[in-house]
């Protein structure tokens, strides 16, 4: 849809908002069903991401007028979409801000905020938005403030801060929750964290496995989080060796050996460290980071200066004969 055209239906869904509210939604939803054109110019896209957000803007003030909650939540759904093609969580303070949202629908605005954050790895933010759901929720006794607090727990753990975790249980709003199982699931993954310690981290995901599984975003990140503790304890057992059993570094971690060979290998790849594994023997070769050495380089250029000398000798001999 070209730009006069969108304009032109957010205008005619505006006038029609009073008097036919059925087909201003239906105007509203056509422009946020909308793709961004990928040959389109950046600016073309940005004037189809304009006219969507205030589409999304004005769906929330119609579904608002109309008291219906259902609607206004289904806008917080089409938020969390729309916010991947845009500033992300900026959108959904903006949707907040333009229509009015019960604490409730805000809490969860603000959840998915910080959700996206977490997904871009910026747990710093992530904890802000996390927190503000927290105290929302838990001030009206919503069960669900449950959950953000999990979330808040689970970025400490991401930042490195997982001996923050003990402070944060202690504050006040956090009390009630700090003997239930579910909390009890975030202690066990950062005490085994904080200690490193790949075997304590199992046995957390088997002990809590209802509480750390069932929800997607905290699988996810627990497992890249998992993925690198087993990093820092393979490079912790092989890098005193210069030649190591692949068997051997697979009982030091508790992992099968193809499961080992496969992560040493990927290891390697990504430069991690400097080694190659011999299949065969089941070895792992392990050697130092080599220098460039710039001596060739150094006298190629040497030698290239002394030929310019050498020329310009020539030719001012052939001058003087």
């Amino acid at each position: 849809m070209s730009t006069p055209s969108a304009e032109e239906s957010l205008n005619e869904a505006q006038k029609c908002a009073g008097s036919d509210p059925k087909r201003a939604e239906k105007i509203y939803n056509e422009i946020l069903e909308q793709n961004t054109d990928k040959n389109a110019t950046q600016a073309e896209n940005a004037v189809v991401l304009r006219h969507q957000e205030i589409a999304l803007v004005k769906l929330g003030e119609l579904y608002r007028d109309q008291k219906n909650a259902e609607g206004v939540a289904e806008v917080i759904n089409k938020s969390r979409a729309f916010m991947s093609s845009t500033a992300k969580a900026k959108t959904a303070k903006l949707t907040a801000n333009s229509i009015y949202c019960p604490p409730h629908l805000q809490a969860q605005l603000d959840l998915q905020s910080g959700i996206l954050h977490a997904e871009d790895k910026d747990y710093t933010t992530a904890y802000s938005y996390f927190f503000e759901t927290f105290e929302s929720l838990s001030s009206q006794d919503d069960p669900n403030a449950l959950g953000a607090l999990k979330y808040m727990l689970l970025c400490k753990v991401m930042l490195n801060l997982s001996e923050d975790v003990t402070s944060l249980l202690s504050i006040k709003l956090a009390t009630k929750y700090a003997q239930l199982r579910d909390v009890e699931s975030m202690r066990a993954i950062a005490r085994a964290h904080q200690n490193r310690n790949l075997a304590d981290f199992e046995k957390a995901l088997r002990d809590y496995q209802n509480e750390l599984s069932s929800d997607i975003t905290i699988r996810t990140h627990l497992s890249a989080l998992y993925d690198t503790l087993l990093e820092q304890n393979l490079l912790r057992i092989v890098e005193p060796y210069s030649v190591v059993e692949v068997e051997y570094v697979a009982q030091q971690v508790g992992q099968g050996r193809q499961a080992v060979e496969l992560k040493l290998s990927q290891m390697i790849l990504d430069k991690i460290f400097h080694g190659v594994l011999d299949q065969q023997r089941g070895i792992l070769l392990i050697f130092d980071e080599t220098t460039a050495d710039n001596t060739y380089g150094t006298a190629i250029e040497t030698l290239e200066q002394v030929g310019k000398v050498v020329d310009s000798l020539y030719a001012k001999t052939v001058k003087i004969a």
